[in-house]
């Protein structure tokens, strides 16, 4: 007589495979999460690298000037050791160095290898959030640089509906979130005392 499984058998094999299955899935989106923080960490450190090539070249900073800002500073009375720009400010620092590189072909940073995302999307997702609008995680996608700038008239027929053009101009700067890679915005802060910059988070 041939020797068939018993149904304990039959479930222990499906809670070993279980078992199995969750331990790669977790481990995969482990590997996932600390890719992502990688690549955050070195288009934050690239920017950060870009911004100070422009200053080095030029001797100004791109898109402000310090002294403007610490008058803005001691005018209000609370006079800080940094200022924080905002998403829009900073996006314009690093529009200056993204220009300086594409148009005067004057490379400060790979352009390649930045995660944008557009301007007017952002800012209208982040003002759903200020009136409590909920937001669901994960539907803020962000692009690479080169698939965003593609031109319009590059695109047509059933690609047409899929456009992902971005105007250079206008996009913010970021990376992926490590938790479920929606976009996240770079902000640049400026320290007084140093005349030196950082790139971080939001």
């Amino acid at each position: 007589m041939k020797k068939a499984f018993t149904l304990l058998e039959l479930m222990a094999v499906v809670a070993i495979i279980g078992i199995l299955l969750g331990m790669v899935t977790s481990a995969a989106a482990g590997a996932m999460k600390q890719e992502r923080e990688q690549r955050a960490n070195a288009l934050k450190t690239m920017i950060k690298e870009g911004v100070e090539a422009y200053h080095a070249q030029f001797d100004e900073w791109p898109g402000f000037k310090p002294d403007s800002l610490r008058v803005d500073s001691t005018a209000s009375g609370n006079i800080t050791a940094t200022h924080e720009f905002s998403v829009d400010e900073s996006a314009k620092i690093i529009y200056e160095v993204v220009k300086e590189t594409v148009t005067q072909n004057n490379p400060l940073l790979d352009v390649s290898t930045l995660f944008v995302y557009n301007k007017s999307q952002y800012d209208e997702k982040k003002q759903r959030r200020k009136e409590g609008t909920k937001v669901v995680r994960g539907t803020m996608v962000g692009s690479n640089f080169m698939d965003a700038a593609k031109r319009k008239s590059n695109m047509s027929g059933r690609n047409a509906s899929k456009q992902t053009h971005i105007p250079v101009s206008s996009m913010v700067y970021g990376y992926q979130d490590k938790e479920d890679g929606s976009f996240r915005a770079f902000k640049i802060i400026y320290n007084f005392q140093t005349d030196s910059i950082e790139v971080a988070g939001t």
